[in-house]
């Protein structure tokens, strides 16, 4: 029963990422997303996160960037409102797919579901060596998955954007970077990397920092050691403090 609800919920989710324009995007970042939630977890992840990293960005096309203000300020509107979007859109996935969320036994992985979703338990960096200090482990290995999918699918088709070189893909001529340039691009890398657990990290230098060219490796690399020397000042001035 549980499982056959499951497998029913997911089938659901597929067939909306199948409606993507991009398609097959949607199902690919979620099959991604997926895979390393799989990968970081110490046994098969709950019914909860399965069911979080394959709701993540589903239906996002229909939420546009430029249907909110620019600047950082737009963006985190964007962001929040995204994350009720998708969290409304699992919630009546799963009734559709057999769970109650009237019934005592199904109420809590409604709302642990809304709860990945909606970040609401995500401690602020700087983050604590020991994974064991986190206060709810479990939304920590899904924003490690979450930001693991971005460095390995999505960064250097990202990155581009910043780089003077990069070139449309269909004329070929030289496109203008985006405002910032590599300093805001190691920027975002140094914010994505204090999201990240020590063991998110440890995959993402084993598994996906060598495969970027060498001028964004660079770029990476010098984000990352910023990042982590500004967490070890932090640490030494609360320890003084």
């Amino acid at each position: 029963m549980e499982q056959a609800r499951l497998d029913r919920a997911l089938e659901l989710l597929g067939e909306l990422h199948a409606q993507d324009p991009s398609h097959p995007n949607s199902r690919e970042y979620h099959r991604s997303l997926s895979s390393y939630t799989h990968q970081l977890s110490r046994s098969s992840p709950s019914g909860a996160l399965t069911l979080a990293a394959n709701a993540q960005h589903v239906h996002r096309w229909k939420r546009p960037r430029n249907e909110y203000p620019d600047g950082l300020a737009g963006y985190k509107m964007w962001r929040t409102a995204l994350n009720k979007y998708h969290a409304d859109i699992l919630h009546q996935v799963m009734r559709s797919a057999g769970y109650h969320d009237d019934d005592e036994r199904d109420a809590p992985l409604f709302e642990r579901t809304r709860d990945l979703l909606l970040k609401r338990t995500l401690q602020r960096p700087p983050l604590p060596a020991d994974t064991a200090l986190l206060k709810d482990p479990e939304a920590h290995l899904f924003e490690d998955a979450i930001c693991l999918t971005f460095l390995a699918r999505d960064f250097a088709s990202f990155a581009a954007e910043y780089q003077p070189s990069s070139t449309t893909a269909t004329t070929g001529d030289q496109a203008p970077a985006r405002a910032g340039g590599l300093e805001k691009l190691g920027k975002i890398v140094s914010r994505t990397w204090a999201k990240m657990t020590v063991q998110g990290r440890r995959v993402a230098v084993d598994e996906l920092v060598q495969t970027l060219d060498p001028e964004l490796q660079t770029v990476v690399v010098e984000a990352v050691t910023a990042c982590e020397l500004a967490e070890k000042e932090a640490a030494v001035g609360h320890s003084a403090g």
